[in-house]
């Protein structure tokens, strides 16, 4: 009886660790996917840094596997005090569980025309 008892509560103990566990690793492959992607962005010619060259750009195959209805934003925004200047933010959303709101991780780089970070 004893066995039992500690069973009914260990049982759902374990089951939020492996989920919280399963949804943390989750987490930090979308951290390192939306970090790849700023990299592969930052590192255009300044010319195809724009809303429009970059609106294609997708996540990564093992991703989309991972992350239930995985999507990727890149925003592209112009510095209104230096023309020199261009804001890159990429978000990447995935629903964690169907209960939960959508889970979203972002980075932003600034990127200057002459390719130098001051």
């Amino acid at each position: 009886m004893l066995l039992g008892a500690v069973l009914t509560i260990a049982l759902p103990a374990l089951s939020w660790v492996l989920r919280e566990r399963r949804a943390t690793h989750r987490q930090q492959d979308a951290i390192q996917e939306v970090h790849n992607v700023l990299e592969r962005i930052t590192v255009r010619p300044w010319d195809d840094l724009s809303q429009d060259s970059l609106a294609d750009i997708q996540p990564s195959d093992a991703i989309q596997r991972q992350l239930p209805r995985a999507a990727l934003e890149v925003l592209v925004a112009e510095d209104p005090q230096s023309e020199d200047t261009r804001r890159v933010t990429v978000t990447l959303g995935w629903q964690q569980q169907p209960d939960r709101p959508q889970t979203t991780v972002s980075a932003t780089a600034w990127v200057y025309r002459t390719g130098g970070r001051p």
